[in-house]
């Protein structure tokens, strides 16, 4: 069971500042990895799925920004 102080931290992230968007996401991989262990069970699956979040993550991130411009 997560206890409340290992949950990553809330906060708005903001895709239209690249330097801000990449060191919050930075600062989530520990989280991330750390679901995707729980949901794979296996240190390098966990790695992958991990890996390929970041990945959907900044595709939409810069999506995102295009489509305010």
């Amino acid at each position: 069971m997560t206890t409340r102080s290992q949950m990553a931290p809330t906060r708005a992230i903001k895709p239209e500042e690249p330097d801000s968007f990449k060191a919050e996401l930075l600062e989530l991989v520990p989280y991330l990895r750390a679901f995707a262990r729980s949901l794979s069970g296996r240190h390098e699956g966990a790695d992958d799925l991990a890996q390929e979040a970041l990945v959907k993550a900044c595709s939409r991130a810069i999506r995102l920004c295009r489509e305010r411009i």
